[in-house]
């Protein structure tokens, strides 16, 4: 074996190690970014009563309720419709979304997109005060394409871009004695 055959399957083996290793960082589930933190901020919070108020459509539709604990105990405004929530149950919504990957959306298959439901979080009580989902196009190492740019171009694929997009404001929420 030559010394130039020694270093092209050495480098070989690294590169498939790498793709190896990528797949399978990139095949995890995603993690929810703050909801573990902020579940627990809302579970220490000193009040278990509480008026909530949150709008869907961009403010058109406006719900207000009254919660005690986990659950909703009274409607006190519904003009759209919306389902009945408390804050537990926006903290759940996004904890069961599920995350989708679009495997081809840029320079063949070199890119892929993200879709989750993510909140953007209270930093005093940890609630939601947005729920929206949220695109990210990144690198798809798992494709052929993304390989052949890098080998084309001599450089990674522009696939970076992140999007939120709300979906559901929490307006407020007011402590009510017990």
């Amino acid at each position: 074996m030559t010394r130039r055959t020694y270093i092209l399957g050495v480098a070989a083996a690294l590169l498939a190690g790498l793709l190896v290793a990528a797949t399978l960082a990139l095949s995890l589930p995603a993690q929810k970014p703050g909801l573990s933190a902020a579940r627990s901020r809302w579970a220490a919070r000193p009040f278990a009563r509480y008026r909530l108020v949150v709008a869907q459509d961009h403010n058109r539709c406006r719900h207000e309720s009254e919660v005690r604990g986990a659950r909703v105990a009274r409607v006190l405004s519904n003009p759209c419709g919306l389902p009945d929530r408390s804050i537990d149950d926006l903290l759940a919504l996004i904890d069961a979304a599920p995350t989708v990957v679009y495997p081809c959306v840029a320079h063949g298959c070199a890119c892929e997109t993200v879709v989750g439901l993510e909140g953007i979080y209270s930093e005093q009580f940890g609630y939601p005060r947005a729920l929206g989902r949220r695109w990210v196009v990144r690198a798809n190492w798992r494709h052929p394409d993304f390989w052949r740019y890098l080998r084309d171009e001599l450089a990674l694929p522009p696939c970076r871009k992140d999007t939120f997009i709300t979906t559901i404001d929490v307006l407020a929420i007011t402590a009510l004695p017990d």
